[in-house]
């Protein structure tokens, strides 16, 4: 997988996967990840290296915890986290300038009052930084 220094997108949606390869970060013209549908429960520290990525969609899957890796993408634009395990983000998240559209449909933190009430402030800062949130 590293040697495929052209690819720029990669599909790997429905394939019942539990981890991406970690050779992505060796990818340098990688812009589009769909990695959808699957059974992903974390994502590798090297994502941060993936200097060229702008939409990362990994909606159903098993992430429980929020891949903080993701958060050292620069040019990241889209970002589908939707139907997942999530019960907070991140207040690192707000930095991402370059992020367009966040989707978070479907994670237990917005059926949570308790939860709910501390991913807000977070939700309306991004917002505020004129990223789409759908929720």
């Amino acid at each position: 997988m590293g040697r495929l220094k052209k690819l720029q997108q990669l599909a790997v949606s429905f394939n019942e996967l539990k981890a991406l390869p970690r050779q992505l970060d060796k990818l340098p013209n990688l812009h589009t990840i769909y990695a959808h549908h699957n059974r992903i429960s974390q994502l590798s520290a090297g994502m941060g290296g993936l200097k060229s990525l702008q939409l990362l969609d990994v909606n159903h899957n098993w992430l429980s915890d929020f891949p903080m890796a993701v958060t050292k993408i620069t040019l990241l634009q889209e970002l589908d986290l939707s139907h997942n395990n999530l019960s907070e983000l991140p207040t690192e998240i707000v930095q991402m300038r370059a992020l367009k559209k966040l989707f978070v449909n479907g994670n237990p933190f917005l059926k949570d009052a308790n939860l709910m009430s501390r991913n807000k402030p977070i939700l309306k800062t991004l917002e505020n930084n004129k990223t789409e949130v759908f929720y």
